[in-house]
């Protein structure tokens, strides 16, 4: 059905702005791995502070790529990756495509964040990395995280595919672990189409990965590569998004601050929280409902959204990976105890969220939910 008020709608350049550089692209006949991409690469790397930015098809790509470069090139042991549960498929499956297998733990019940403490727990002697997640664009504990990793000298491979223009403190997330990864995929604040972007400060392992992405060039390759470089035409979007990407952070944290304004006090309903030092680039609008305080499920709340033309989801996390078809039925993961990830994923809602997003939209959406709540 068509909505009123969809789930999402993408900010994207002028043809204005793109149809020059699209142009020389198409006149010269070469279209990947080309000018741009490596000028946007350039930018990247000015943009999150980092010397090293190595662009590719996917985020899924780059989690794959930086987690077998760092095998191969003896960077890292081990046979498993730490990683919550509540996250989007997609980071578990890069750690199974890249040949290791998935460790999965609990998340934080207010920040729906991976649970510290639980990667704490989950560290063995197997453990080869750790990939934590900024659920929803939303910092998690940077500090705490990485100082496990450093204590046990375990990898930290950053998944940062939602976060894109977030900040932990005053660093851009990006930036941060041995490798850090994000993504510029369709829905995402900082949509190029398709896309990864993978920072490091590790100069030898950015050469690897660049061999890794282009492997039918590269003949001293000792490991399979994979064919999956980003396109002229992605990089040339990425080059126009970059300088509008805090501004439309800026315009979605404006529209948190009024959804949670409107819906804080309404009972039954906990919005995502975040650390007062971090800044979230509001990837979606999360939050659970409690069904005895609010007065109907979540299902129910999307099915009367839905009647009112307002696009609200569950979104992609339902089922977690830990009950996952791919994983429950090969790993015996679904007898895991992941309470708080159990909870979250069958409570939680998303509701419309984008970055020119307008008052009086949010101010429906918010109303709509006052209205079919209980009374």
């Amino acid at each position: 059905m068509d909505y009123e008020i969809p789930i999402t709608k993408l900010s994207l350049p002028d043809w204005d702005e793109v149809g020059g550089d699209f142009k020389e692209i198409m006149t010269s006949g070469m279209i990947t791995n080309n000018k741009f991409v490596k000028d946007f690469e350039q930018k990247l790397q000015v943009y999150l502070d980092v010397p090293n930015v190595v662009c590719c098809s996917s985020g899924s790509m780059g989690m794959i790529i930086a987690l077998k470069c760092l095998k191969e090139s003896g960077k890292m042991n081990g046979s498993e990756v730490i990683v919550p549960s509540f996250t989007f498929i997609a980071s578990a499956n890069a750690i199974k495509w890249a040949g290791f297998e998935p460790v999965f733990v609990d998340c934080e019940r207010d920040t729906f964040n991976v649970d510290p403490q639980g990667i704490a727990n989950a560290i063995s002697s197997k453990t080869a990395a750790i990939m934590p997640v900024h659920t929803f664009g939303n910092p998690c504990d940077v500090k705490t995280i990485a100082e496990l990793a450093l204590d046990r000298d375990i990898k930290l491979v950053w998944d940062s595919c939602e976060a894109m223009g977030a900040k932990y403190h005053l660093r851009k997330i990006g930036s941060f672990g041995h490798v850090d990864v994000t993504a510029g995929s369709a829905t995402k604040v900082f949509s190029i189409s398709e896309g990864g972007m993978i920072g490091t400060e590790d100069g030898e392992l950015a050469a690897l990965m660049r061999k890794c992405r282009s492997a039918t060039n590269f003949d001293d390759l000792k490991f399979p590569g994979l064919s999956s470089r980003m396109t002229e035409f992605q990089a040339v979007v990425g080059i126009h998004q970059l300088p509008k990407l805090d501004g439309y952070v800026a315009d979605r944290n404006k529209v948190a601050d009024l959804y949670k304004s409107e819906l804080s006090g309404i009972p039954g309903i906990s919005i995502q929280e975040r650390e007062d030092r971090c800044l979230s680039n509001w990837f979606s609008m999360p939050m659970t409902i409690n069904k005895e305080e609010f007065g109907m499920n979540r299902d129910e709340l999307m099915e009367a959204l839905k009647a009112k033309g307002i696009w609200a989801r569950n979104i992609w996390f339902y089922l977690p990976c830990h009950r996952h078809p791919a994983y429950c039925n090969t790993s015996n993961t679904c007898n895991t105890n992941l309470t708080n990830t159990d909870y979250v994923s069958e409570n939680i809602i998303c509701l419309p969220m984008w970055s020119h997003m307008k008052e009086e939209e949010v101010l429906k959406v918010c109303g709509a939910v006052k209205e079919v709540g209980k009374k």
